[in-house]
């Protein structure tokens, strides 16, 4: 399974080397990049089976984000003009956690 992980790595650091190159040439507009970004960060993200996160959102979720500082927030929006703060940390518990 490490070798696994590690042949993934390689590969998303060859293809951000690749957006890098197309994006500093002109062949790609900013958002095309910023979407490549998000999916890899997105990608990355190790979700947890046992964890239940509880939504105040009263509309659809329109957008999720993962800050990109620390890699610990994952902010969302939703059709009810609402926006939540999670922390997502490996060192999240349910009894710690705070939803903003």
């Amino acid at each position: 399974k490490e070798e696994e992980r590690v042949k993934v790595e390689r590969l998303c650091i060859r293809m951000l080397a690749y957006q890098l190159l197309r994006r500093e040439v002109g062949d790609d507009r900013p958002n095309v990049f910023r979407r490549f970004l998000t999916a890899k960060n997105t990608y990355k993200l190790d979700l947890s089976d046992t964890v239940e996160f509880y939504s105040p959102h009263l509309g659809p979720i329109n957008t999720l984000d993962l800050d990109s500082a620390e890699n610990r927030y994952l902010l969302s929006g939703s059709g009810d003009s609402k926006i939540s703060v999670y922390d997502v940390s490996p060192q999240f518990t349910p009894s710690k956690s705070k939803m903003r």
